[in-house]
């Protein structure tokens, strides 16, 4: 992979959309506040090269720590672009859970993104594939958000409770939020999904090689690739005072 970016590094792969989401600062400051058309485009990729390779997954998911840096909105992209986004040699990961351990996740989910008056810390935010929408209800805090209501591939989740799913994930996923899941364990009724208990298999997938492949497939990081907000995430602002209970 090194190797690669040392002999490529002007390899042109395309244009970047003109979405304010794929800068650096988007990805260094906002990734985990909510949805982001850079997130939308590599978890879209995820699914679109796994299915192009021939494996049944049914979502991805990726947590905001894979990307490092972003990409000149409107301008071109090279490969060295992508090298310095994902820096790290990623694989691909299937894993397998139930509907209601997707429901938890989703929930789970919720009270780990970032609001305006918290500072910017690694706590797993995840992004999910288009197949996944879902609604999140802003608390008094972070560990207040709610997820109140959430759909797969149309359906609401609460109808596939007891299916199991294949999801794609980076092999590093969740890995970098272990102290923050650690300091706050308990709090407000707080525990952590499970993503260790899942059953998951490994592959020789390399997330980078994928996302260069799809990227010159699509002629860039495309709004026609996912690199735009579709509104799989909604965030409803906080509720008045009288609520704030909830």
């Amino acid at each position: 992979q090194h190797r690669d970016c040392a002999v490529l590094p002007q390899r042109p792969l395309g244009k970047a959309a003109d979405e304010p989401d794929l800068s650096t600062e988007a990805i260094r400051n906002s990734i985990a506040s909510g949805e982001s058309a850079m997130a939308n485009f590599v978890t879209d990729a995820i699914v679109s090269r796994c299915h192009t390779l021939g494996y049944d997954v049914d979502f991805a998911m990726i947590d905001s720590s894979i990307l490092r840096s972003g990409l000149e909105p409107g301008g071109e992209v090279h490969y060295r672009d992508w090298f310095n986004i994902m820096p790290f040699a990623d694989t691909i990961r299937f894993c397998r859970m139930t509907g209601r351990e997707l429901k938890a996740l989703l929930e789970d989910n919720a009270r780990r993104i970032d609001h305006p008056d918290e500072p910017n810390t690694e706590r797993g935010f995840i992004h999910f594939s288009r197949e996944i929408r879902y609604t999140v209800q802003r608390g008094k805090d972070r560990l207040h958000n709610q997820m109140v209501e959430a759909r797969v591939n149309g359906q609401p989740i609460d109808d596939g409770l007891d299916r199991t799913y294949t999801t794609a994930v980076p092999n590093f996923f969740r890995e970098l939020s272990a102290p923050w899941e650690k300091s706050v364990t308990g709090e407000n009724g707080f525990i952590p999904a499970a993503v260790k208990e899942w059953s998951c298999q490994d592959t020789d997938l390399f997330l980078r090689r994928e996302m260069v492949a799809y990227i010159q497939e699509m002629g860039g990081v495309t709004k026609n690739g996912g690199a735009q907000r579709d509104g799989r995430l909604i965030l409803l602002e906080r509720k008045a005072d009288n609520n704030e209970s909830i």
